[in-house]
């Protein structure tokens, strides 16, 4: 039963990307599902080809990245990706710390809300 354990911990986002392959110049906008130190998936409406390599950025943020897609599975009327990172990113030594996912919230929220000061941020 150990071997089927998970090297790395899911959690669980909701985060707005952008993910292209690597030679296209056109971004589909999706959201992460999960994100690990290993690497993350995500939902699309479009399938999209294994052992490809693809750009994912996050809105509103500067963060973007290299993965490799390992794998792709329908999920009724969508996709289910599965990425393996294949960079370090600045997030990842903090990525299992919930301070990651909120830097990035407080971003968006910077970039979209004219006076920041009318909302608490917990």
């Amino acid at each position: 039963m150990s071997e089927l354990r998970r090297k790395f911990i899911r959690h669980p986002t909701h985060i707005p990307i952008e993910v292209r392959y690597m030679n296209e110049l056109v971004y589909n906008k999706e959201y992460l599902n999960n994100i690990s130190l290993g690497g993350i998936a995500f939902e699309s409406d479009s399938h999209w080809d294994i052992d490809s390599i693809i750009i994912i950025s996050i809105l509103n943020s500067s963060l973007k990245f290299n993965g490799k897609v390992v794998w792709c599975r329908t999920n009724k009327n969508h996709f289910d990706i599965g990425v393996e990172i294949l960079e370090e990113i600045d997030c990842t030594k903090e990525i299992n710390k919930k301070e990651c996912q909120i830097q990035i919230y407080k971003q968006m929220l910077i970039n979209t809300v004219a006076n920041i000061d009318d909302f608490i941020i917990i």
